[in-house]
């Protein structure tokens, strides 16, 4: 059996050290690359340290706003449940706790945070407890006593690289920055290792090398704080069950030793694309993406550099220079006198250089493509000739999406799985709940605490569920409501009148106009009045008085007039630069989009 860590022991602490700086070293590649690719997703007016050309064509950043909006658009809704009858009341309480825990902590911006870093490198979440002597002042949202989710940058992080998965690291950990006055007074830390330690300046690591935060801070070593700041790492040492607090000036015993007292899993989740066999770090999107967006932005930048230099000028001869100054002097429609016409002409200088401008339409059109027909995702236009055939696409698309967005959702789930743990034996927690009452708009107060929880978190075989972590407009909820009235409602009214089952007309009506922002509707409907008597062989009556027939017929006429497509319009457009183009391409080219 290997012999437990003992950090304090101070060969293992060394070697402890001589692995982690290994394995940053062996890190460095990764985030310099994710540097870069932050470099291109900022463009060149955000800060100092941003890309020195300009990017007027960002596909990165499109594709990443695209993504992040699909991927984790809101905080997820948590369904708990568990196939226990008489436990299910605990696991509604549950439900409820994470839901409100959730919004307190804003789970959202941590969630997208950690998508756009899966984005750019990987997606790292450190999930952990501030009870009241482990205190973690990472924000404002770090309240003593309840659970806090926090996104980790690539920069900030390091694992056991000699490892092929997460399964079999040996350690890994992140860094974050603490006010050195408290760990200074903190009793919490060790006293000889917290006497040494010093404010911590810059915008560069340990090593000296460029970290994304330079981006908009620069990267001067010197900073002014209002207050002093030291760096620290947390390691967590899974074999031995073991968190190590180090500084991060790497010297010096440690600040803390304790054991793990949290899930078997460890504090941290990882979310990752485009696994790569044997090799724990991903293969993230940006990677490739990035080759494409500068080939596009460098050819787009030339072609500019290519419109400035036109020029149109006209040339004459030395007999005509009579002719030039008059023609110089006419305005546009106006008639002038020519002596010598076919001594003045005009003549152009320079221009965009056409194929590479249709190479550059390509590269856009290709890139849309590589990351999943952009143009269907983000919904920037249509893609075929027709609804049913737009409605194909979309489907289609999505289901590129549909990795990511089982990776995403299984590692939310993970995480959630873990702040219920801590939600459920912290023995502090106090967490306000508002029960709803079926049947009634009436809510009761109550309050997720000790109290409430009975027997192990275990015994519940708890199932958590996120859901609803992607947008859904107005126009989605209406045709859901749609889709759920034709389907279930309006088919079986009759039945549902039979058991009792009486439809709101009211609420259902004031739900279509608050869905279509319609607030006339008190205007154009009165509600409250009697029902009309109506005989039931007539709907109505003419002008005259006669009945109405109650069916009647109807025939509609589908006309398709489609729109003009992303694709379309760029064939027609390079068939217009090349001199090949036929009507019908020129039409479709100079058609608008949508």
């Amino acid at each position: 059996m290997a012999e437990m860590l003992n950090p304090l022991n101070s060969k293992q602490l060394s070697r402890l050290r001589a692995a982690m700086d290994h394995s940053r070293r062996k890190l460095k590649p990764f985030r310099e690359n994710t540097l870069k690719f932050l470099q291109e997703y900022v463009g060149k007016h955000y800060g100092e340290n941003s890309t020195k050309e300009p990017v007027p064509v960002n596909l990165i950043a499109l594709a990443t706003a695209i993504y992040v909006r699909t991927l984790a658009a809101r905080t997820p809704a948590v369904m708990v449940s568990t196939p226990h009858t008489q436990l299910k009341p605990a696991a509604y309480e549950l439900e409820l706790a994470l839901d409100h825990l959730l919004n307190e902590i804003q789970f959202r911006s941590t969630l997208q945070m950690g998508v756009i870093n899966s984005i750019f490198s990987m997606g790292i979440f450190k999930v952990g407890i501030c009870q009241y002597d482990r205190v973690e002042i990472e924000g404002v949202h770090h309240d003593v006593g309840q659970p806090f989710v926090d996104a980790v940058h690539i920069d900030d992080w390091v694992h056991d690289v000699n490892s092929r998965n997460f399964e079999q690291i040996q350690f890994c950990g992140d860094r974050y920055r603490l006010p050195l006055e408290f760990v200074k007074d903190s009793d919490l830390y060790d006293a000889a290792a917290r006497d040494r330690l010093s404010a911590t300046d810059g915008g560069v690591d340990e090593n000296g090398d460029e970290r994304s935060e330079s981006l908009s801070k620069g990267t001067s070593q010197r900073s002014e704080d209002y207050r002093e700041t030291v760096e620290l790492w947390d390691l967590w040492i899974p074999q031995d069950g073991l968190i190590v607090t180090l500084a991060a000036d790497g010297e010096g015993p440690p600040l803390r030793v304790a054991e793990w007292e949290g899930p078997e899993n460890g504090p941290y989740h990882l979310l990752r694309h485009n696994d790569v066999p044997n090799n724990l770090l991903p293969s993230p999107p940006a990677s490739l993406w990035y080759d494409l967006h500068t080939i596009a932005n460098r050819i787009w930048r030339k072609l500019g550099r290519q419109a400035d230099r036109q020029k149109t000028v006209v040339a004459y001869a030395g007999a005509a220079e009579g002719d030039a100054r008059r023609l110089q002097k006419v305005d546009d429609g106006e008639m002038f006198r020519t002596d010598a016409p076919d001594k003045v002409r005009e003549m152009r200088f320079g221009g965009i250089d056409q194929p590479s401008l249709m190479y550059m339409m390509q590269c856009k059109d290709l890139f849309s493509y590589l990351a999943g027909n952009l143009d269907t995702l983000g919904g920037l236009s249509p893609q075929a000739n027709t609804l049913g055939q737009e409605k194909l696409l979309t489907d289609a698309a999505s289901k590129l999406l549909t990795e990511m967005q089982d990776r995403t959702v299984e590692c939310v789930e993970g995480i959630l799985k873990d702040v219920a743990w801590w939600l459920w034996t912290d023995p502090l927690i106090q967490i306000p709940l508002t029960k709803p009452v079926p049947g009634t708009d009436l809510t009761v107060q109550s309050t997720f605490s000790e109290e409430s929880k009975e027997g192990d978190f275990l015994d519940y075989n708890f199932k958590i569920k996120p859901y609803s972590m992607q947008h859904t407009s107005p126009g989605d909820k209406l045709q859901a409501l749609t889709n759920f009235w034709n389907s279930f409602v309006g088919p079986n009214l009759q039945f549902m009148a039979q058991a009792g089952i009486q439809p709101n007309w009211e609420g259902l009506l004031r739900n279509v106009a608050k869905l279509t922002d319609m607030d006339e509707i008190d205007e154009l409907l009165v509600f409250g009045g009697p029902p009309m008597a109506q005989r039931p062989e007539v709907v109505g009556q003419d002008e005259k008085g006669s009945a109405q027939p109650q069916h009647t017929t109807r025939t509609y006429e589908r006309i398709s007039r489609p729109g003009a497509t992303s694709q379309g319009k760029t064939a027609g457009m390079m068939a217009a630069l090349m001199g090949t183009a036929q009507p019908k391409e020129m039409a479709g080219a100079m058609r608008p989009v949508g």
